[in-house]
């Protein structure tokens, strides 16, 4: 932890709009003593904007944060990215600063993919380790291998695809315009998980929760216990009434048993 803290400045990092954490990092909710930070790693195609009504939930002493991948809102000019690892370092070296409070990561999806690999670089970099990981709706990344998956998807199979796991507005899905922008950051994020290379090494060592959809078909049931084996800690495994969109079709169960986690006050 000492390599961490001889990093943290003082003040607040999140307010220099000139600092690059500025642009990574979205405080959703208004927390003068954090206790501590929770981190949320939107979905594939998503933005910190997933994460919009959380802040109803989190009133106390948790200072919820969205991160925000180049290529989506106020970033709509920066350059996707395609490639986890470059993900992760990017997110890494801007992450450092949020450190001077424990920390918690939530991911759904492809963000837990990320939220994941960020967790594993943090601990064999710096030696830090979260106060808690929750991986939602996310296939264990030894369960993923390099394929020519959705990223390949012509466009009028991509928005199939996106209609077959019922997550995506009918607005946007109607609106050939909005289309035109979005396909390109979802196929960037496909890619992201289709070329991840597993590494077996070095074990993350976090205590964990496991959310799933019982309702999910995109991700196996083998694939959600595969996490069991490749992180070492207390690991609990969650279900939620529905499909992969379980966040947002039973948010306050979803929030109930994170804050349960975190033993918030608020």
């Amino acid at each position: 932890m000492k390599s961490i803290r001889q990093h943290v400045q003082t003040g607040d990092p999140l307010a220099r709009s000139s600092s690059p954490s500025h642009l990574w990092f979205k405080r959703l909710n208004v927390c003068t003593r954090p206790r501590l930070r929770l981190f949320c790693f939107p979905y594939a195609g998503g933005s910190v904007s997933v994460f919009r009504h959380w802040s109803d939930y989190f009133t106390g002493d948790i200072e919820l944060i969205g991160v925000q991948y180049p290529g989506r809102g106020e970033r709509y000019n920066e350059t996707l990215i395609a490639d986890c690892g470059q993900m992760v370092d990017a997110i890494y070296a801007n992450i450092i600063p949020q450190l001077d409070v424990p920390t918690a990561f939530f991911g759904h999806s492809n963000g837990g993919l990320i939220a994941y690999e960020l967790a594993r670089k943090l601990q064999s970099a710096n030696g830090y380790s979260l106060f808690h990981l929750f991986l939602s709706a996310s296939r264990s990344a030894a369960d993923r291998h390099p394929s020519l998956g959705r990223s390949a998807l012509s466009d009028e199979e991509l928005i199939s695809e996106l209609v077959s796991l019922d997550g995506t507005p009918p607005a946007l899905l109607a609106n050939k315009e909005m289309l035109e922008l979005y396909l390109p950051i979802l196929r960037a994020d496909f890619a992201l998980s289709d070329n991840y290379r597993y590494c077996s090494t070095p074990h993350l060592k976090s205590n964990s929760s496991i959310l799933y959809g019982l309702r999910d078909k995109s991700v196996s049931e083998e694939e959600i216990n595969g996490w069991q084996n490749i992180i070492q800690g207390e690991i609990n495994f969650i279900s939620i009434d529905g499909g992969h969109f379980f966040i947002h079709e039973n948010l306050e169960i979803v929030i109930s048993k994170i804050k349960r986690q975190l033993g918030s006050r608020s």
